[in-house]
């Protein structure tokens, strides 16, 4: 409420004054099916965002950011003894459990609903793994250790409002600092969700970070040249025209195409997709009908691929050759599948050449 004011002194007048308590939610974008999990820093999170039938199950399943948002105020969610708790904002002390608050993972996982994804919150599965780098000291073991090319080292913090998004912000003190980690994740959601998984979710088409005031640091061109040497993905900000993630690398070594994020995820791709038909054969006659079946229905999959520009070119053998009278005696059914994967542009040269006017243009 206002303060009151003394106004019975002096000339006649009237004094009008605005008290503005009024925030506005936060825009996201088109809703997709792209599934993040996303391990909190608070172990109690569970308890207290979640319903009962999550609490039983030791994870939370949050569709979007209105879902997310709900779980403060609604005191169906979360529990201390019989009673349901309600939270003012992710900041409130009544979430501080052993001194863990609530602010770093529900701001992490806000972040990322931004992009439209659904989260698992509580544990992972197979997918990506985005390490949160933000300014600390350190450097990703880059190789070829099984699954490098399943991590992504992201590098940034970002400075945004908090949950009631009105004009009381006066001060930098008084912003958000979150990791960027989670916008990452968000990228690879909008990418799932506008073009495909084997797209490069980085660069000015698909890797603008929602949600950001200013960075707490915007890398030096040469801190960018040592951190993408090192295999980590900085966010940038570029004046005038947004902030966006500036890499697409994964831990995998760089002597490998899985070194980059679309390639890597186009196997995770083709892996599930193909993955499926080869579990649906299980246990099927282990003949010539069998291995056409596969062999019809991986094309069509990888025919569709390379149409979105996925792929260069693929083939599939699933024949005699490789299914000898042998393996077919041993139960063993044999499937190669060779794909050449379309490459994403880290390094673009344009050349300008001054010529005379009568000099011949070739």
């Amino acid at each position: 409420m206002a303060e009151f004011l003394t106004i019975n002194s002096g000339r006649a007048r009237v004094i009008v004054t605005v008290d503005d308590q009024s925030f506005v939610n936060l825009i996201t974008e088109d809703s997709n099916t792209h599934l993040s999990a996303y391990i909190p820093t608070n172990t109690n999170i569970v308890n207290l965002l979640g319903n009962t039938a999550e609490r039983d199950q030791g994870y939370l399943e949050v569709s979007n950011l209105d879902n997310w948002h709900k779980r403060l105020r609604d005191s169906t969610f979360g529990i201390s003894g019989s009673a349901g708790l309600t939270y003012a904002n992710p900041e409130d002390e009544k979430a501080d459990v052993a001194g863990r608050g609530l602010s770093a993972d529900w701001y992490s996982v806000q972040n990322y609903l931004l992009y439209g994804g659904q989260a698992i919150v509580g544990f992972t599965g197979d997918g990506v793994a985005l390490d949160d780098l933000g300014q600390q000291t350190y450097s990703p073991t880059v190789g070829d250790s099984q699954f490098a090319e399943n991590k992504i080292a992201v590098y940034g913090f970002k400075k945004h409002l908090g949950y009631q998004r009105n004009s009381a912000i006066e001060t930098d003190s008084q912003l958000i600092k979150t990791s960027c980690a989670a916008d990452a994740a968000g990228c690879l959601a909008r990418t799932d969700s506008t073009f495909r998984p084997f797209f490069s979710p980085a660069g000015f088409t698909r890797g603008r970070i929602l949600d950001v005031v200013r960075l707490a640091h915007n890398p030096t061109e040469t801190e960018q040249d040592t951190l993408f040497d090192a295999a980590v993905n900085p966010v940038v900000t570029f004046p005038g025209e947004g902030t966006f993630l500036f890499g697409d690398k994964t831990h995998k070594s760089t002597t490998s195409t899985l070194s980059r994020i679309n390639v890597s995820r186009l196997f995770i791709l083709l892996k599930r997709d193909i993955g499926r038909i080869a579990k649906s054969l299980l246990f099927e006659q282990n003949d010539a009908d069998t291995r056409r079946t596969f062999l019809n229905r991986a094309t069509r999959i990888l025919e569709g691929i390379r149409a979105d520009r996925g792929v260069f070119d693929y083939r599939v053998v699933c024949d005699e050759s490789n299914n000898p009278a042998e393996r077919i005696d041993a139960n063993i059914f044999v499937a190669d599948v060779f794909v050449k994967p379309t490459k994403s542009i880290n390094f673009l040269q344009l050349t300008f050449t001054n010529k005379n006017q009568d000099a011949e243009l070739s």
